[in-house]
């Protein structure tokens, strides 16, 4: 009885004891406990971000896509102002394709992080990713007025890009990426003069 009552806390010493017998488990095979200790541990430290990474991470990488959304409904449920856990959801979202839950995310991060310009970047090359796939959808129109219409809503969504990448370069002028990604969009949607302002490549 002694020994039962000590089962359910064998890993309650810290977060990092929890991450080492679970990464020993798994690597000794035992996946089914592995994985019940990582679930285990998420409660038992309330969603410490270490913890919810590493779990997420691990799920990603078995394919286990819905069951990581899943975990990060709960992390934010439990921690909703942190927003690391807001932009680990626009991750995974993004790697389904589902773009519209990966904006919002990506949105409700830079509403709790609103000085980080990784956040505006990645949220630019969400909408430059998503009007490249209504662009190409577009090319296979054949009657003219359907096309222009396509074309429109692919350069908002461009032009959409483009105001989230400025707000990116206002907060790290220096970062060559969000540089080079402004030029190739102002490129595409002919803004010449805001093209000529940016630093060279």
């Amino acid at each position: 009885k002694g020994m039962e009552g000590q089962r359910s806390r064998p890993f309650a010493f810290s977060p990092a004891t929890s991450l080492l017998l679970s990464e020993s488990l798994l690597k000794a095979g035992d996946t089914i406990r592995s994985e019940e200790i990582m679930m285990q541990s998420l409660e038992q430290f309330r969603y410490r971000d270490t913890l919810v990474m590493y779990v997420v991470n691990h799920q990603v990488r078995q394919g286990q896509m819905e069951t990581a959304i899943e975990v990060l409904d709960r992390a934010i449920e439990s921690r909703p102002d942190y927003y690391r856990f807001h932009w680990a959801q626009a991750l995974v979202y993004e790697e389904l394709d589902r773009y519209d839950e990966a904006v919002n995310s990506l949105l409700n991060a830079s509403e709790l992080s609103q000085d980080r310009p990784e956040l505006y970047y990645h949220l630019g090359v969400l909408y430059y990713n998503i009007g490249i796939d209504m662009r190409e959808s577009a090319f296979s129109i054949s009657e003219n007025s359907a096309y222009m219409e396509a074309r429109k809503e692919y350069l908002a969504k461009f032009r959409e890009a483009v105001r989230w990448l400025e707000r990116s370069y206002e907060l790290d002028p220096q970062n060559q990426k969000t540089i080079a990604r402004l030029h190739q969009l102002y490129n595409q949607l002919q803004m010449k003069e805001k093209q000529e302002s940016l630093p060279e490549q």
